[in-house]
């Protein structure tokens, strides 16, 4: 196969044939690499006429199409479209309606001949031009729609028009110049007397209000995206069920209103083997996702259960609202509700869980009339799915309440994983825009030699384009609900992601580039409309055009200390952090701030077996007593510290907060695994939940003993004063 017409084709679709790695040196992607990519998106490589297909359809398509499917342009400047028409038709009259989003209609019509031609191309037995039109001028920011009715065609062309503003939102504290503070948790890590074993909406809504009494602006949290409730098994934040739901272990269930005279419920609670469970759930050292789930969702059918006798079978007030959620969430709801209730059903037939892989055949649609029968019979099942989705959207939002309610001007800092599981609900409902030959990941780096498979599904940045981006938009207004800053994880993937193809090695894999600046647009849009802050986790290899884009677009830049270094090692000093950032001494994918210091955490690594050999090992901790060092230098230049000891003590563990609340940056957060003197990391890259208890582990005192713990009085004052 002609090697030229291959890479031309990878062109067109946005696949980088070759590369520079993290030491900077040129990369190519193999043949082998290059031929399974095209094969994930559906094309054949092996086949000559395949390939020449490929590039033509390409190629002509929007020659061929008046319209494009979107268009996304920026609402201060001249709105133009570009359009395609036979050059015999250049004399009719095209009709044009433009249904704006505040409801207006707009008409007209245009001369195809009277427009600037930029180009021309012939195509079988016509000539097709390519015209430049004008759009209303008076658009605001949104979604609007674009028909137009063209010669000898009985349905208009249509595109879908997204206006965007040039940045995403900034509160007006932080436009201001004020530097703010706040924490960051694992909620699900939250103890609490009164929580079922898990954090959960009503412990956030505590620490929320406790902690903004305290001068906090900002609670931020891990990912609350839909997990499986039938699989608990699978409870990893970053690789979800569905990013446009939440995840039901949250609810709070005894804050429920159904809970306050639901009799079934009582007799349950009261049940002394259930009791027990209970305590046995909340003493535990790690989350039993298994017993959690057991446990909530015994409870949540007895409340759902005495929902619909009271309140829908009379169609009360709180029925009315009920149904008004599911009205508004609309169609994305109900599927992702019908894929709970037949994970569940096949789950319970299979004697455990079941990827929908597994389902029969006529099951992995979501439009199959198999599915649908399904859909009849079950009907109370889906209800009972979007019921607790309600539940927990209305306890978060109680929980941003009680924040904004205690002086936070942030409140809820949200996170958006770059992924979701290729089993779960979200992949499921949307198999026409992902791949499925390949997965996402990372090159090699400095921390991952062999590179990384995340073992995510990755978009196809055309079918998102033919789809006008209507998942996209949906997905990011979904997370930018009740918070006030939304964590895009890797953000890097708005312009490129690492594809692997299945079965390769991670370092056999390539770019694909994504409508950066469209998808960008789209999150400024939903940015400004929901109030809420953009914070983009640009850790590791991070294109220049991330660098130089984002801040100009109020995207918050995510710096963590550790990294935070000059090209001597020497740590970057406060005034020269950028305002526009968060900074924060450590991540969930780095140890605790006591065993960074004591090395722990690389004697953990060597336990799992995570170093190649012993050179690995002995540089690693080389490294660390370098790095030490020069964060002390870097403290008593601050004259923050005169601590010059092996051993970590609350005294540095203040001053390096304080170093990092003296930085240039508008935000600034920290984690009580720190002001706590944890050394179990959270999570361990490159490990399964077999060698190691990834998100499950809790933290070691409840919400009131961590927020009083004398450590963190001196920190929170130490991070008050810096910041005012």
């Amino acid at each position: 196969m002609d090697s030229t017409a291959i890479d031309h084709l990878m062109g067109l679709l946005g696949v980088q044939t070759d590369y520079y790695d993290f030491r900077g040196e040129h990369r190519l992607v193999p043949p082998s690499a290059r031929r399974d990519i095209l094969a994930a998106m559906g094309i054949s490589s092996e086949d000559p006429d395949s390939v020449s297909e490929a590039i033509q359809t390409i190629e002509l398509d929007d020659w061929q199409r008046l319209l494009p499917p979107v268009i996304v342009i920026g609402a201060s400047g001249e709105h133009e479209i570009l359009l395609h028409v036979r050059e015999s038709d250049l004399e009719s009259r095209l009709h044009w309606r433009l249904w704006c989003e505040d409801g207006r209609l707009l008409t007209g019509h245009v001369r195809p001949a009277l427009l600037q031609r930029l180009g021309e191309r012939t195509i079988g037995e016509h000539k097709w031009i390519r015209c430049k039109a004008a759009l209303p001028d008076d658009l605001d920011p949104g979604y609007h729609e674009l028909a137009i009715h063209a010669p000898g065609r009985s349905e208009a062309w249509v595109c879908r028009v997204i206006v965007v503003p040039a940045t995403c939102h900034e509160q007006q504290t932080l436009q201001h110049g004020e530097r703010h503070w706040g924490l960051s948790v694992q909620l699900y890590a939250l103890r609490s007397e009164r929580n079922w074993g898990i954090g959960d909406f009503g412990d956030l809504k505590r620490l929320a209000w406790k902690a903004g009494r305290r001068g906090a602006h900002m609670i931020g949290l891990n990912p609350l995206h839909a997990l499986f409730p039938a699989d608990p098994v699978q409870f990893s934040p970053y690789r979800p069920s569905n990013r446009s739901f939440l995840n039901i272990l949250y609810i709070d269930v005894p804050a429920i209103e159904e809970a306050t005279d639901c009799a079934a419920l009582e007799r349950l609670v009261r049940d002394t083997g259930f009791a027990a469970r209970l305590e046995s759930l909340r003493a535990a050292e790690h989350v039993d996702y298994h017993g959690v789930t057991e446990a909530k969702l015994s409870a949540l059918r007895l409340l759902f259960e005495d929902f619909r006798k009271r309140h829908i079978a009379r169609d009360t007030k709180r029925a009315q609202q009920f149904q008004s959620f599911v009205k508004e969430a609309g169609p994305a709801l109900e599927t992702h509700a019908l894929f709970e209730a037949l994970h569940a059903h096949f789950g319970r037939r299979n004697n455990g869980s079941s990827g929908w892989h597994d389902w029969p055949s006529e099951y992995r649609d979501p439009c199959s009339d198999a599915v649908m029968r399904f859909a009849l019979r079950h009907r109370e099942a889906i209800d009972f799915h979007q019921y607790l989705q309600w539940i927990a959207d209305l306890q978060l939002t109680e929980a941003q309440s009680a924040a904004r309610e205690a002086g936070m001007s942030i409140g809820l800092y949200r996170d958006l994983a770059v992924g979701v599981s290729p089993e779960g609900s979200e992949a499921w409902s949307n198999q026409q825009l992902f791949a499925a030959g390949a997965t996402v990941g990372a090159p090699p780096d400095a921390l991952a030699l062999k590179g990384q498979d995340w073992g995510l599904p990755p978009l196809d940045p055309g079918r998102l384009r033919r789809q006008a981006f209507a998942e996209f938009s949906q997905l990011i207004r979904s997370n930018m609900r009740h918070c006030g800053a939304l964590r895009i994880d890797h953000v890097m993937g708005l312009l490129r992601l690492w594809w692997v193809p299945q079965g390769s090695d991670a370092t056999e894999g390539a770019y694909v580039y994504y409508p950066y600046r469209d998808l960008l647009g789209i999150v400024a849009l939903e940015s400004q409309r929901e109030d809420c802050l953009v914070i983009g986790e640009d850790l590791g290899t991070v294109p220049d055009e991330i660098r130089q884009s984002l801040p100009g677009a109020a995207v918050y830049s995510y710096r963590v200390l550790m990294f935070e270094k000059n090209d001597d090692g020497s740590f970057r000093r406060p005034a020269e952090f950028p305002r526009r950032a968060l900074a924060t001494v450590s991540t969930h994918d780095l140890p605790p701030l006591h065993s960074y210091w004591d090395g722990s955490d690389i004697d953990l690594r060597e336990r799992l077996g995570l170093y190649p050999d012993e050179q690995t090992i002995h540089h690693a901790r080389a490294s660390r007593q370098y790095d030490k060092s020069a964060l002390l230098q870097a403290l008593q230049q601050q004259q923050l510290c005169e601590h010059t000891g092996e051993t970590i003590d609350d005294n540095l563990v203040v001053a390096i907060h304080q170093y990092l609340a003296r930085s240039d940056a508008a935000l600034v957060t920290a984690q009580p695994e720190d002001w706590l003197g944890m050394t179990e990391p959270v999570n361990v890259p490159g490990t399964s939940t077999a060698l190691f208890p990834n998100w499950r582990r809790k933290l070691v005192q409840d919400i009131d003993g961590m927020l009083d713990h004398p450590t963190a009085h001196r920190l929170f004052a130490a991070m008050s004063e810096e910041r005012s």
